[in-house]
């Protein structure tokens, strides 16, 4: 019979180490395939496996009771992934390469941080894409309101809407949430 990740996680902070090794099992498959997707290279995945699992188990106490385990562990694994992009992209850029084209006389060293690749742009589309059609399989209620998000405040909505200002608060919060959970599973399977 398998345990429940609230069982483990306390087992866990005690010393257990067979509980956290239970942790491990259940979660590294999707961990190291995030790593692989986002950095598509297998040899940081491994290291995005490994750094993600040492973090859980030095903040394991700190796991608030209402977040999953699960979520909790790809905000950490995402958040590795993202450190070491950002690390990686500032590596590769040198500062004596004249990247204004092949005028030399232009200023060397200008980076444009404006300036996406091809492929960031690429990536960016394609979860624009994702994000609207999640939005999109919202129910109404939900839908509709975090529409108007973008040109109307919350009081706006409200009035527009005929609800109270909380109902709108909540219905955007819940909105967020659901859009948030259906990315969450699309990307870990």
């Amino acid at each position: 019979m398998r345990e429940k990740d609230s069982v483990l996680i306390e087992r866990s902070i005690t010393g257990d180490f067979r509980a956290f090794e239970e942790i491990v099992n259940r979660y590294e498959n999707q961990v190291y395939d995030l790593g692989r997707r986002m950095l598509r290279n297998e040899e940081d995945a491994r290291d995005i496996l490994q750094e993600t699992f040492l973090s859980v188990s030095n903040n394991l106490h700190k796991l608030k009771k209402k977040l999953h385990l699960s979520t909790w562990i790809y905000r950490i694994a995402m958040n590795h992934c993202l450190m070491r992009l950002r690390k990686e992209k500032w590596d590769t850029i040198s500062l004596d390469v004249d990247v204004m084209g092949l005028d030399t006389k232009r200023k060397r060293g200008y980076i444009d941080e404006s300036a996406k690749s091809p492929v960031k742009l690429l990536e960016d589309e394609e979860l624009k894409k994702e994000v609207k059609k999640t939005k999109e399989s919202l129910p109404p209620k939900y839908k509709t309101v975090l529409g108007d998000t973008e040109d109307f405040s919350i009081k706006e909505i409200a009035e527009k809407h005929g609800i109270s200002v909380s109902a709108v608060r909540s219905r955007l919060h819940r909105a967020r949430k659901i859009v948030r959970e259906k990315l969450l599973k699309q990307l870990l399977y």
